[in-house]
């Protein structure tokens, strides 16, 4: 007697058996996009690469786009492996990859960003502001950094580390000096003894320009009276900028 052996169809499940079913056997395609430089000097033009890649999984690639963040179209009809270059950049950009494939449809990445930081400085000066300052004239007379964090201390700026993070400041009859982006800090020394911010340290908007001419709208944190630490053991004394 013979046996008889029936073939399954898709007849014979439901749609989300089937969904289920490739599931199990089917790998879904993914998409990624990143960026070169993570960050950069606001106002200092830059050129952006983003690496973007398509991994098919078991579907089929068939056409890619590059968006910027209002989601229109920057380069079309790419492929699924490459690099998107943009440049002249002087404030953030961000892109996103998308890729359609034949049976998923259209696969989106996150978003890559590149964040175009403002300059912070620290430093002593004879100079009684900054406001208005030429970018030259800043660069030449403080130190410059980038940082992303709100505070300025010895882990995000320029300086000798001394104690509770405050940067020395090897003042010489000149005034200390925190240039920052962020208003209403509070600048402590290096006993972390917080300076009384009328008498001793004061804080002022100013505006001075980035590399490319434009102003920017920055908070200047200025010693009241200048200092002299040069019969200090190793001619400085540490100051940082947090919150109160």
């Amino acid at each position: 007697m013979g046996f008889w052996k029936r073939l399954l169809t898709t007849s014979d499940f439901s749609e989300d058996q089937i969904g289920d079913l490739q599931a199990l056997v089917f790998t879904d395609p993914t998409v990624s996009i990143s960026r070169f430089p993570t960050f950069f000097e606001r106002g200092v033009s830059t050129q952006i690469t983003f690496d973007y890649s398509a991994n098919v999984g078991d579907d089929t690639f068939t056409s890619g786009q590059i968006l910027n963040s209002n989601t229109t179209v920057e380069e079309d009809n790419v492929g699924a492996l490459g690099v998107h270059t943009t440049t002249g950049l002087l404030n953030s950009v961000r892109r996103k990859y998308k890729a359609i494939f034949t049976q998923q449809g259209t696969k989106t990445s996150t978003t890559a960003t590149s964040t175009a930081i403002t300059p912070q400085y620290v430093g002593v000066s004879e100079d009684e502001t900054f406001n208005n300052s030429t970018y030259a004239n800043i660069n030449n007379k403080l130190d410059k950094f980038l940082s992303t964090s709100n505070f300025i201390q010895s882990n995000n700026a320029p300086g000798n580390d001394l104690a509770n993070s405050t940067i020395g400041f090897p003042a010489v009859n000149q005034y200390i000096y925190f240039i920052s982006k962020n208003n209403n800090l509070v600048v402590y020394d290096q006993t972390n003894l917080p300076m009384n911010m009328t008498t001793e340290f004061a804080q002022t908007t100013i505006n001075v320009k980035l590399a490319n001419g434009t102003f920017q709208q920055m908070y200047q944190y200025r010693s009241v009276k200048t200092k002299d630490f040069s019969t200090e053991t190793g001619g400085e004394i540490g100051y940082k900028l947090a919150s109160a």
